[in-house]
């Protein structure tokens, strides 16, 4: 039986006429690069034997480039695949918009059917105050109804839903999170954080329906993700495997929930497949900046408030701790400046009674640094994990609550003077997948907020391809060299010379994982 990525009956593939970016240097257009077997197995640097062209299926495009395949290192897989059937809200919607697009959709479910969105932002409103569960009765009085914020780290709810989830006066606030409420103590029908877990999965995916969002992924240039799921997202991700239908590479991240039974089972990270991989769980140790939660070490502009400390340092050191002596990588989200703060804390404690020397930890977002925090971060050979695609619609925001301290956010280019190891993702249902956005935001970071902190074009490239493969533990994808997979991608015009606006209009002319073509999609 065939391996799931099989490559016996692949085409030998030869790519010329065309400039490769490997990403950390450039060859010439003269450059050839011969596929076999899923991987580089020759670069010529003149014209490449008879015998070889005359075996092979020539790929070039002498006015663009060639590239390692894109790697999204941080993403939620089946969220946005479900997030593809859900009510679709555009950036900056005004509330009333919000409102007619759940009206309209109202129209075309039964009643009592529930009705799911994403992608709202009372930052971008004139009045900055939460939702009501009452405007959404107005429209949607007999369907109860779920929006999520653009930041995933709140939720909107009408009347019917909260009656549905018994959520009422008398239902606590669950550990890292908050219902809030009016002056009778009735629910206003808004979850914060953990609180969003008291709405169960109400969708369920099928393997064809994860595997047409992996294709989309595709057709962006992406052939490696970085996930975070449940298990049944594994299964589904099995069950395409096993009928030789995954042809990305998927690396998981388990919820810290997890942790013990991972012990007791004696895995660590990584394990698994080329396909699928293990790589370690996730603790979230504050919230966002959309919902005001995410926990800063200064109180937000004209407020009290420094956000939330969904987990303290006392809560993060045991599972941090337990995970390093199990050697099993951990990943923190942390946004603010002082939850990053608790987490490097946390991490050097752990990591002094039980380092990993072959396993690098991430902070996922690490968005507002300091500089006193910039150093620790190489020191301990952490990853940053960060998304540039966020800071796009995060900059308003960043103006508004956090104004003398926005040179702070997103310090790309301090995080590369000190050493660090810088990872790209999107973050996507949250901001789009299109790893070309992402790498226009990273390369213009200054037009967005006060600073100095751009990326090169290659350093962004790096970030979201090489460094991102090596953000779990991979050395043999993400760059081109002998012996790599042939995970790569085609590009009419050279990335790396077109101006920054331009890139997020420009699509992937071959895509390739393992050797194969796999968009365009052949008919």
């Amino acid at each position: 039986m065939n391996s799931p990525n099989s490559t016996s009956q692949q085409p030998n593939l030869l790519i010329q006429n065309t400039t490769i970016h490997t990403p950390e240097f450039t060859l010439p257009p003269s450059t050839s690069l011969l596929i076999q077997k899923g991987k580089i197995s020759a670069i010529y640097h003149s014209k490449p034997p008879s015998k070889i062209r005359k075996h092979t299926q020539p790929l070039q495009a002498p006015k663009g480039c060639l590239i390692p395949g894109f790697i999204d290192c941080h993403l939620h897989l089946a969220a946005y695949a479900r997030s593809l059937k859900e009510v679709h809200i555009p950036p900056q919607s005004s509330k009333a918009k919000i409102l007619s697009l759940v009206q309209q959709k109202t129209k075309k479910l039964p009643p009592n059917q529930w009705i799911f969105g994403r992608g709202w932002n009372k930052n971008h409103w004139p009045d900055p105050n939460f939702p009501t569960a009452q405007e959404l009765d107005q429209v949607a009085p007999h369907h109860p109804v779920a929006i999520a914020s653009r930041d995933a780290h709140c939720l909107w709810l009408n009347t019917l839903a909260l009656q549905t989830l018994h959520i009422t006066s008398q239902t606590p606030d669950p550990p890292g999170g908050k219902i809030l409420r009016n002056h009778k103590n009735q629910p206003t029908g808004i979850l914060l954080e953990n609180a969003i877990q008291l709405l169960p999965p109400q969708t369920s995916l099928s393997p064809s329906e994860l595997n047409s969002t992996l294709e989309h992924l595709h057709s962006l240039g992406i052939t490696g993700v970085h996930t975070i799921e449940d298990g049944h997202t594994f299964s589904l991700l099995q069950q395409l495997q096993n009928k030789n239908k995954l042809h990305a590479r998927v690396r998981f991240s388990l919820p810290a929930s997890c942790l013990n039974s991972l012990q007791n089972c004696g895995m660590q990270s990584p394990f698994g497949n080329e396909q699928i991989r293990f790589c370690g769980i996730k603790l979230f140790a504050d919230g966002t900046l959309g919902s005001q939660s995410a926990y800063m070490l200064e109180p937000y502009d004209n407020s009290n408030q420094q956000g939330m400390e969904i987990l303290q340092l006392n809560e993060l050191l045991p599972t941090i701790t337990q995970a390093a002596k199990s050697h099993i990588q951990v990943l923190v989200h942390c946004i603010g400046d002082g939850a990053v703060q608790n987490t490097i804390q946390a991490f050097q404690k752990a990591l002094s009674l039980h380092p990993t020397p072959t396993l690098q930890h991430r902070l996922e977002h690490c968005q507002h640094l300091p500089p006193k925090l910039l150093p620790h971060i190489a020191q301990l050979n952490l990853i940053a994990s960060m998304q540039p695609c966020h800071l796009i619609n995060d900059a308003p925001t960043i103006q508004k609550l956090l104004s003398k301290r926005q040179k702070y956010a997103y310090p790309f280019a301090s995080l590369l003077n000190t050493g660090a190891h810088l990872a790209f993702g999107s973050d996507a249902p949250i901001e789009s997948p299109h790893p070309l956005r992402g790498l226009q935001a990273a390369i213009e970071r200054d037009n967005f907020l006060e600073g100095q902190e751009n990326l090169t074009p290659r350093q962004a490239l790096i970030a979201y391809t090489s460094q991102a493969a090596t953000s779990f533990g991979e050395h043999d994808v993400g760059k081109i060299q002998l012996g790599c997979r042939a995970d790569l991608v085609l590009f009419e015009e050279d990335i790396l010379h077109l101006p920054p606006q331009e890139l997020p209009k420009l699509h992937p002319l071959t895509v390739i994982v393992d050797g194969k073509i796999l968009h365009p999609l052949k008919t």
